[in-house]
């Protein structure tokens, strides 16, 4: 399984926060564990880049015959420390 050079953190902003919120316990959980592989630094098809798009990832999730995806995008941690 490829992994990313660089790490990765995945914050949630309010507006996926509550896209969370309201699905199932289940499928939340899901998420969380695509979450929580992304950020170990493994890759797969579960968060790939968006094609032609500058920068714009997405996390996929196929559950119960529903799929449901939630928007990435990448944030250069240097421009942040102060």
């Amino acid at each position: 399984m490829p992994v990313f050079d660089k790490p990765i953190v995945v914050i949630l902003d309010d507006e996926a926060a509550v896209y969370m919120e309201n699905l199932n316990e289940k499928t939340r959980n899901k998420f969380f564990v695509l979450f929580d592989k992304t950020e170990s630094g493994y890759r797969g098809a579960w968060f790939e880049p968006l094609k032609e798009t500058d920068g714009l990832w997405e996390f996929r999730l196929r559950f119960n015959k529903n799929f449901h995806r939630i928007l990435a995008f990448g944030i250069a941690m240097e421009k942040w420390k102060n």
